[in-house]
């Protein structure tokens, strides 16, 4: 779980998350990365703030799946040809 607020961390380890990482970490990317120990194929993103779903583009691999439900708002900058070169799908 990756998320900007302790006291929500702290909660989705009580329910069972097996890791928590804080969103705003200089290096949350690495993080969850380490974590996994493998490719990430799809993210959801529930907040939908520019920078969560920079962080789960960041975090996907090439032909991986991002949807986004949350309605936070913001911004994202994306060169086009970055899309088709990872070949992801932003959803």
């Amino acid at each position: 779980v990756v998320d900007i607020d302790p006291a929500k961390r702290e909660a989705a380890m009580r329910a069972g998350a097996l890791a928590v990482v804080d969103g705003r970490a200089a290096d949350a990317a690495a993080q969850v990365q380490a974590l996994v120990n493998d490719r990430i194929w799809a993210v959801v993103d529930f907040v939908g703030s520019g920078s969560s779903v920079t962080l789960g583009i960041d975090l996907l691999t090439k032909g991986g799946h991002l949807v986004v439900v949350g309605l936070y708002g913001g911004e994202i900058t994306l060169p086009t040809p970055y899309v088709p070169m990872r070949a992801m799908t932003l959803q």
